[in-house]
């Protein structure tokens, strides 16, 4: 789901999953995307009720070299 356009090449994203398992409490998570110049992306993001992960973060580049896409 996009939730704001800011200006062409740039856009933030937000994503939220829910999880109901039977044998385990419930779990949240959700995260966050911002891309800017259609290149860099800069992520993060939250999980609920984990022992050892919570908060994490990554960096994201798209960019083209000669005819190839390169995604990191």
């Amino acid at each position: 789901m996009e939730i704001v356009n800011f200006d062409p090449g740039s856009d933030l994203l937000f994503s939220a999953d829910f999880i109901h398992p039977n044998n385990y409490s419930e779990r949240m998570n959700f995260g966050l995307e911002y891309k800017f110049l259609d290149m860099i992306s800069l992520r993060g993001g939250y999980q609920t009720n984990r022992d050892l992960a919570s908060w994490s973060g990554g960096i994201g580049l798209n960019t083209s070299i000669s005819s190839y896409d390169l995604e990191v």
